[in-house]
């Protein structure tokens, strides 16, 4: 198992729990979310301890394990965002696919697939401060929800 899907399941056991709206519930309640880049893309983290050491949680990982359970960790088994939205974390927007299935989603919604770490850096330096706060705006509206 790789060290990632430990901290899921870990996460899991602990009560972390994605609401049906998108948002993370912790054993002490809601959790501040992140809107983090991570290559190409912006995700949702929050963070946790995890032997001694805060790690960070990917909202749509959890969000996978937590309707999918075992299957979302296996091996070439990617946990997919329905929309192509990696901010849009709702319960109801997952299914599994692999890394072909993805791209394949992604072309046929019109949405350029980058090759090559070079470009995905570009990318992320191209992305407009519009879309960036717009997306940052969505979070903090789903934070004051759950607040």
């Amino acid at each position: 198992m790789s060290r990632c899907a430990a901290i899921i399941r870990y996460a899991y056991r602990r009560g972390y729990r994605v609401t049906a709206e998108g948002g993370v519930v912790g054993p002490k309640g809601p959790r501040k979310l992140h809107l983090t880049p991570t290559g190409r893309t912006l995700y949702y983290k929050f963070t946790i301890r995890y032997k001694g050491k805060y790690v960070q949680v990917r909202v749509h990982q959890l969000a996978g394990y937590q309707v999918f359970g075992a299957a979302s960790q296996r091996t070439g088994v990617l946990v997919c965002h329905i929309n192509n939205d990696s901010t849009y974390n709702r319960l109801d927007n997952f299914k599994l696919g692999s890394t072909s299935v993805n791209q394949s989603d992604l072309c046929a919604r019109g949405v350029a697939s980058i090759v090559g770490r070079a470009a995905r850096k570009r990318s992320i330096l191209k992305m407009s401060d519009t879309e960036y706060n717009q997306r940052a705006a969505r979070a903090d509206a789903l934070i004051q929800e759950l607040a």
